[in-house]
This record gives C-alpha cells, structure tokens and sequence, in this order.
C-alpha cells in the first residue's frame, strides 16, 4: 500500500461494555470507500476492585484508552491515518499514539466534551459534533490540513456513527460465539 492510500486509511475505533464480561474494544480500519480492511477485538478486560481503588475515576479512561485501544493498534498491519472514536474514554489513546485522533459525537449522544489533557479543536461534519486533536510533537501544518481534509471527505460521503455500529455488532457477534462454544 503507497503511503497516500495509507493516509486515507481510517481507524474506527470503540469501547464496551458487557455486562457480567467486562470492557471490549473493537478497531476497524476502513479505505476510503468505507471498505473493511482489517478488524481487531480484544477479549474482555475486568477491572478488579484493587484496580477501581487506585486508579479511581481514571480507571475506564485509563482501561479502555492505554490498555485496549493500544493493544488494538499494536495488532493492526495497516497504521491508519486517522483514528476515530465514538467512546470518550477510548480518547485518552492520545496520550500514547503519534496517530491524529478525532472524537465523534455518536447518534445517541449529541454533546461531547474533550478530555482535558490535550489541545483539541472543534468541527461540525454533517451536522455531527466532532473535536480532533494530533500528536504533540506533530505541528506540521500541511498534515493537520491533509487530515481535516481526508475526514471531511469522508463524512460527505458517508456516516460517522455507522461505522462503530459494524464494530459493536461484531464485538456482540465475539461475545455470543464465545458463550456459546463456553
């Protein structure tokens, strides 16, 4: 894959819950067709009640963003260009990622808030609160622009929240097939 093809390459990226199992992430990388060209999952993560202590109010931020989301893309063959995510704890990926990284503001929620150790910037992409940041050290302004490009093209022609229902359907899917061979 040339490096332009790899620009356009878009991470979709989501954490769960379910009940009784834990907390799942899911990664689909996307073309710019929204066509899948990889899907990773992770098995359920449990958050012991040491961990809930120490880590406090962090512990969702810190399970789903440094330990699933990277785990995730660590799998991936394909590094995308851009990462996206529906789940606001996932967000804390941009702490430990050299990935640009937008939060989207999913169908069911339509207010979104950024975390707060980064510098995040505003967008409206079909009518869709989004907030995008990039990697701190990363302050080449022709790469902000070819990403607020690639994501803006991509919304025109497709729907945000779509794909992160493909990727709770499958983490669903993951779960059923697994209690069902249990």
């Amino acid at each position: 894959m040339n490096s332009s093809n790899a620009a356009t390459t878009l991470g979709f990226l989501t954490c769960t819950e379910f009940e009784g199992w834990g907390l799942c992430g899911g990664l689909l990388l996307l073309n710019h067709l929204a066509r899948p060209l990889e899907f990773h999952c992770t098995l359920p993560v449990k958050v012991s009640r040491t961990q809930s202590i120490l880590y406090g109010a962090s512990i969702r931020a810190y399970i789903c963003g440094q330990v699933i989301a990277k785990a995730l893309l660590e799998k991936s063959r394909i590094r995308p260009g851009l990462l996206l995510t529906d789940c606001r704890d996932t967000a804390a990926l941009h702490e430990e990622s050299d990935i640009p990284l937008a939060l989207i503001s999913t169908e069911g929620n339509r207010e979104i808030a950024a975390p707060s150790s980064a510098s995040w910037e505003s967008l409206e992409l079909r009518q869709i609160p989004v907030i995008l940041t990039f990697p701190a050290d990363d302050d080449r302004e022709p790469v902000k622009h070819r990403t607020r490009q690639i994501l803006q093209e991509f919304a025109a022609k497709f729907d945000l929240d779509e794909p992160f229902e493909r990727v709770r359907q499958a983490l669903t899917e993951a779960r059923d097939a697994a209690m069902r061979a249990a």
